[in-house]
């Protein structure tokens, strides 16, 4: 059986790999949660990628592809564990959500959410600058990611978080964080229905069954949804 190993620090790992057993069940997917040293997103990079390697360790050479399913992870120490083991396939949540927005603008705002090292990143700069001629608001979200790994997100912490962003007209959310996407109801009851929250679920998804040949993917698109066909060809929107 093919074997998945998907690692984060929290919260957002368990979702993907719940995804993915759910949406790929040939594979067998073992998570490797670092909740000891959560979260990873307030860690400088060398950090990162010392913990990240030496979670790893045992696990390279022995499974088919490595997921780093969190953006913190992937920008600290993505190019770092290709580099070390360039015989192990890995994927990681790269910046490429403003190409949602390219796609598919909604009219508002484009809200992005991204903290510690992700929002520090060189990459997160390019993304926002990709979207220069919108409208974006960027809210101060540090304290999220503990919250949402102690279950203490709730609609009404959420809104006083986002203070004053919580009442314009917002009509795209991407999500730059992995445990992000545990906020999207919250999130279409603050915004609305039609607010298209974003996260990189699908993309990466099809980029591990793109490595492990498996070509269940294509054959079930004619079965989809529109909402899910549309992002296992690169748009991104969950369907919450």
């Amino acid at each position: 059986m093919l074997k998945v190993v998907v690692f984060d620090s929290g919260w957002g790992g368990e979702m993907f790999a719940d995804y993915l057993e759910e949406k790929v069940p040939v594979v067998e997917v073992t998570r490797v949660i670092d909740w000891r040293n959560a979260p990873y997103s307030e860690k400088g990079r060398t950090d990162i990628c010392v913990m990240t390697d030496n979670a790893l360790k045992p696990y390279i050479g022995e499974v088919d592809v490595i997921v780093l399913a969190s953006f913190a992870v992937t920008v600290a120490a993505l190019p770092y564990l290709r580099w070390k083991y360039p015989n192990q396939h890995f994927v990681g949540f790269e910046m490429n959500l403003s190409d949602y927005v390219a796609d598919r603008w909604n009219a508002g705002a484009v809200m992005t959410l991204a903290t510690g090292v992700v929002a520090e990143s060189i990459s997160y700069e390019r993304e926002l600058k990709k979207m220069s001629e919108l409208t974006i608001v960027t809210p101060n979200c540090s304290d999220w990611i503990r919250k949402v790994d102690d279950g203490e997100m709730t609609e009404m912490s959420l809104r006083k978080s986002l203070g004053i962003y919580a009442r314009i007209n917002v009509g795209t959310i991407l999500l730059y964080s992995t445990g992000f996407a545990d906020l999207a109801p919250i999130l279409k009851k603050i915004y609305g229905p039609n607010v298209a929250v974003v996260d990189d679920f699908a993309r990466v998804m099809v980029r591990v069954c793109e490595i492990l040949g498996l070509r269940e993917t294509k054959q079930r698109q004619g079965r989809m949804t529109p909402e899910v066909r549309a992002r296992m060809v690169g748009l991104v929107e969950h369907a919450y």
